[in-house]
């Protein structure tokens, strides 16, 4: 992740460690967000049917992808402080079900992905205002983003 967060505690956002962040398109987004409660790219069962989550839970069942990145908003953050596992055996999954029992609205944006920017879907709509990557694990795919994104 290159650049520096604002000190602000408005907002957290969470991502995988292999997630590339740009900080200056993620400072743009929370200026201007407004009434959101949370924000990220939601798998849902019609999008991602493969997903094997699916088999567990009710077909309207969303949930961010870590690896896309979430943000949510402070007055939402502690009602996850009784965080509950669901033994679901995902991180994102768990949060998921957590943000779900605590009627926390999500929203999804398709500036978060939660694929490589080579995944088939992205290769026509790679675009500046882009914020994050998933499974970024190559300097050069940092450079390609950084020189794409900024």
């Amino acid at each position: 992740m290159l650049g520096t967060l604002p000190l602000s505690t408005e907002w957290y956002f969470f991502c995988d460690d292999d997630t590339y962040v740009s900080v200056k398109n993620l400072n743009t987004l929370i200026k201007n967000l407004n009434n959101i409660n949370s924000l990220g790219e939601l798998i849902t069962h019609d999008k991602t049917p493969e997903n094997p989550i699916f088999s567990k839970y009710d077909r309207d069942f969303q949930y961010y992808s870590g690896g896309a990145g979430f943000l949510i908003h402070k007055n939402n953050l502690h009602k996850l402080a009784k965080f509950e596992s669901f033994n679901s055996g995902y991180g994102d999954v768990s949060i998921g079900l957590n943000m779900k029992k605590h009627n926390i609205s999500m929203i999804h944006s398709s500036r978060f992905h939660s694929q490589h920017f080579n995944f088939p879907e992205y290769k026509n709509v790679l675009d500046k205002n882009d914020i994050t990557f998933h499974y970024i694990r190559d300097v050069e795919d940092c450079i390609f983003l950084q020189n794409l994104i900024g």
